[in-house]
């Protein structure tokens, strides 16, 4: 059976232009998801409806702070996104069924091209090119990370593949000089001294500051970048599919590992689902356990921030005073709220023969134990 593709685009609008973008996509892709910023045209929601097989509106301006929980809408094999001012080529809308067909890659990376200074040349000077973007990602949400800071690159585990058939950047034709320049000063602000290869980042914004060259769009991406920014017309339609969605943003940061934690969060069971172990002094043992996310957070998979965990330490059984050494162990899986997952955590016995307890833990790293410990008597016995 042919692998599947979403296309995933948030947008303030306008309508006429995001409809475009629609128009051209709609016959390479199986679903569109349309999430429409809720500061933005309310109405791009209702001019899309015939086209997007879902709709959100969504209380969060930043495509950096929504883009995990934007693919985690996408019910394809494979994720396109594009954002609003962004046009794919001939070549790359004909190549997406090959591209998808492979079993091989997770993410497929394409060079954006920056339009300059109209809409038939682009910028041909490095750093602006290459400026390979990842946009095609395999839609398996356990190899995604999202940083949701300013430039923070989504990260996918696995094969990447760097493509040849370009998209178009209509930023640099859309928005003023000034405005641009305004837009690359907060930026800086909010991530200072970013660069790629010695290049400061938030001057893609500003290739008027920097002397470039260009080259010449080709003449059929040229009619579609003309066909996209010009607008569609808007057509009265019948909805698609089911009506749209809001969502606030609590819900849209679940997926940002630099996300705030919320005091909801601190809620879990744990369980040892073996016998309680008889242990020589120093001996090392894996111990089956079982946490259950009672919480409002996902606990994330790995090594992945926020850093929730499962934790131990040792008590003495009648001082209560800790000893011994604390133990850790990755969640292998994300728990979502209402989950429990099954962990091996890697325990070693205290030095001295005694009685112990043995409490286990989740743990938010560098901020908290949960508080939701079971303690496991165990028996440190020489042998």
């Amino acid at each position: 059976m042919p692998a599947s593709l979403s296309l995933c685009v948030m947008t303030p609008g306008p309508p006429e232009r995001v409809r475009a973008l629609l128009e051209l996509c709609r016959e390479a892709v199986d679903e569109i998801v349309l999430v429409v910023d809720s500061g933005g045209d309310a109405g791009t929601l209702d001019a899309c409806a015939d086209l997007a097989d879902r709709r959100f509106s969504v209380d969060c301006s930043s495509v950096v702070v929504a883009l995990g929980w934007m693919l985690l809408q996408c019910r394809g094999d494979w994720v396109l996104r594009l954002d609003d001012d962004e046009v794919p080529g001939a070549d790359l809308l004909a190549a997406l069924p090959s591209l998808i067909a492979d079993r091989f890659p997770t993410n497929i990376a394409m060079p954006r091209r920056w339009l300059h200074p109209q809409a038939r040349s682009f910028v041909a000077s490095a750093p602006w090119q290459p400026d390979h973007q990842v946009r095609l990602v395999r839609n398996m949400p356990g190899i995604w990370t999202f940083p949701g800071i300013v430039h923070g690159a989504l990260q996918v585990v696995g094969e990447r593949r760097l493509v040849p058939e370009p998209i178009y950047h209509a930023d640099l034709l859309l928005s003023p000089l000034e405005q641009r320049r305004a837009k690359r000063d907060r930026f800086e602000r909010q991530r200072p001294g970013h660069v790629a290869d010695g290049f400061p980042v938030n001057d893609f914004y500003v290739p008027e500051d920097h002397g470039v060259e260009t080259a010449s769009v080709p003449d059929r991406d040229a009619t579609l970048i003309r066909r996209v920014l010009g607008g569609a017309a808007l057509p009265a339609v019948r909805p698609r599919a089911e009506g749209a969605r809001h969502v606030g943003r609590a819900e849209l940061e679940r997926p940002v590992a630099t996300r705030q934690v919320t005091a909801g969060a601190y809620a879990a069971e744990v369980r040892l689902d073996e016998p309680s172990p008889r242990l020589a002094p120093g001996e090392a043992r894996q111990l089956q356990l079982v946490a259950e996310n009672r919480g409002d957070e996902w606990w994330t998979h790995g090594e992945a921030a926020p850093h929730i965990r499962l934790g131990s330490r040792w008590l003495d059984a009648h001082s209560k005073a800790q000893v011994g050494t604390e133990a850790r162990a990755v969640f292998t899986e994300t728990v979502r709220p209402g989950r429990a997952t099954r962990v091996m955590l890697r325990v070693e016995a205290p030095a001295e023969p005694g009685t112990y307890l043995l409490d286990v833990d989740v743990v938010h790293e560098h901020v908290r134990w949960f508080g939701c410990a079971t303690r496991v008597e165990v028996e440190v016995v020489s042998r």
